[in-house]
């Protein structure tokens, strides 16, 4: 599991210097990193027998990452929070637009409360300000 996960974070958190600590792989111990605008939480677990390795990771100018990756190296995407949802703006009935948005920010909301659920689950209880105002934790 040292050698998956050294690799695959250093194919995509090499810029920044960004590890997994050694003693969490070693232990199995959940954890965070907050470093270079960064902010990635992780744990480990077994699915059918096999090991694998969640993390959730967010920065202000990227999408967030909810990846987990086996120890046999294949990763999953996992659930991330949307940010938006489309609406035929062009509608000519406002009435019928009006309610198109209200039931797509609806569908969002859910989703990303969903989500959130998802992430405190796994102990991943760190959240950005976006990550926040998208899991609908707090009004905007």
């Amino acid at each position: 599991m040292i050698d998956v996960l050294n690799k695959y974070f250093k194919k995509c958190y090499n810029r920044w210097d960004i590890i997994i600590p050694i003693e969490d792989i070693n232990n199995r111990s959940s954890g965070y990193i907050s470093k270079s605008g960064w902010l990635i939480q992780y744990c480990f677990g077994v699915e059918n027998e096999i090991e694998y390795f969640d993390f959730f990771s967010t920065h202000r100018m990227t999408d967030d990452n909810h990846i987990r990756i086996y120890e046999n190296g294949e990763t999953k995407s996992l659930p991330v929070f949307k940010i938006g949802y489309l609406v035929d703006c062009a509608d000519p009935e406002p009435i019928k637009s009006q309610k198109l948005k209200e039931q797509g920010k609806e569908a969002v909301d859910k989703y990303n409360k969903e989500v959130a659920e998802l992430l405190l689950n796994k102990g991943f209880n760190k959240f950005t300000i976006n990550m926040t105002l998208n899991a609908g934790l707090i009004e905007e």
